[in-house]
């Protein structure tokens, strides 16, 4: 069984599903979506970040989308995943939000045990968004959001109540990445260079780009999608013009973020706020 929403405007997508979700991911490769996994009455054996991992039965795990995943044993599951255009473009709470304490913990695989109580909680959530997804309306994409942000705030509880959460390993990539995340989190409305971030993390801009190609990704391009995703957030959610987004995001001309938004989403960010508010009439 699987579950799929995508928000015309945005291109948030949602997805829900069982172990036939994660059956196509029999190579390790980057996820390319947030995901969370919760093992139901059996043990799934996984590959994460090319490390073999068991996720036992009643535990649930959180994954980025910059991870790399494999299966090698399936059993019953749940599976949500998401994008960053579906959650992230909300405003969130600090250990909530996609850079949060259940994706960019310090703990290398955030993973918890779900006892009974917490298991007919998410039980009941589960059921929910199952109910939400036979009503297709306008507030369809805002129910969904509002049940999965209820699912992370379950799980980032358990997380930190049953990780003692240890100092990430400083030359582990994947740490690396996630501590250059945090940092694009604080700073991205003011610092648009790779080499601000460099010197925080006493690191070399090149550097950086050698541990992020792994990933398929690069250091600016990091910056540039937190830039368009809060954009994106601003055209839908304020009445802000674009001069004053451009302002609020430490742009000096408009054109310049409006060359950057068009190049990375493909129309222009007053076009795509017209097209939002045409699909919600």
């Amino acid at each position: 069984m699987i579950l799929h929403f995508t928000e015309p405007y945005t291109k948030g997508v949602f997805k829900i599903g069982n172990q036939n979700l994660l059956e196509g991911n029999t190579l390790s490769k980057p996820l390319g979506m947030y995901t969370i996994i919760q093992s139901l009455h059996n043990t799934l054996e996984l590959l994460i970040d090319n490390t073999p991992y068991s996720l036992k039965p009643n535990h649930i795990v959180s994954l980025t989308p910059e991870q790399y995943f494999a299966v090698k044993q399936l059993s019953d599951c749940r599976v949500y995943q998401f994008n960053s255009d579906f959650y992230c473009i909300k405003d969130h709470d600090k250990e909530v939000n996609c850079t949060g304490l259940l994706f960019y913990s310090n703990t290398e695989i955030p993973a918890a045990a779900l006892n009974a109580t917490e298991s007919k909680k998410l039980d009941n959530i589960y059921s929910e968004v199952l109910d939400e997804f036979k009503n297709e309306d306008f507030v369809q994409g805002e129910m969904l959001r509002v049940l999965l942000k209820n699912i992370i705030i379950r799980s980032t509880r358990l997380i930190k109540k049953q990780n003692s959460l240890p100092e990430a390993q400083e030359n582990s990539k994947t740490d690396l990445l996630r501590q250059y995340n945090m940092l694009v989190e604080i700073h991205f409305r003011k610092e648009h260079q790779v080499t601000f971030y460099a010197d925080l993390l006493f690191k070399s801009a090149k550097t950086l780009s050698n541990n992020f190609s792994t990933f398929n990704t690069t250091p600016l391009q990091i910056i540039h999608n937190r830039i368009i995703l809060e954009t994106k957030r601003l055209l839908l959610y304020s009445d802000y013009s674009l001069k004053e987004i451009a302002f609020e995001l430490g742009f000096t001309d408009a054109s310049k973020l409006s060359k950057l938004f068009k190049n990375k989403v493909g129309t222009s960010p007053l076009t795509f706020r017209k097209q939002h508010f045409s699909n919600k009439t």
